[in-house]
């Protein structure tokens, strides 16, 4: 049976830092966005999956549908900060 691989990603700031600051204010689940895993991943695929996707040898519609999905969910949660 062949085994799945994961990826595991680990990031550890001081509290007293702009970015520990970031990770614990996105740990209370700000939105309802989920929970920090699920938050952090929402994020990088709004602003690297077409890249990543493309990198892959995606393009033509595929590609524009999933820059399209990207910049819909940026601009949705971006509004949070008006």
């Amino acid at each position: 049976m062949k085994q799945s691989q994961q990826v595991i990603l680990s990031i550890k700031r001081r509290v007293d830092t702009i970015d520990g600051q970031v990770i614990s204010y996105l740990k209370t689940e700000p939105f309802g966005l989920g929970n920090l895993p699920q938050i952090v991943i929402l994020t990088l695929k709004q602003y690297w999956l077409p890249f990543t996707i493309s990198a892959n040898g995606v393009d033509g519609e595929e590609l524009r549908q999933k820059a399209i999905w990207s910049i819909k969910q940026f601009c949705c949660t971006s509004s949070f900060d008006s």
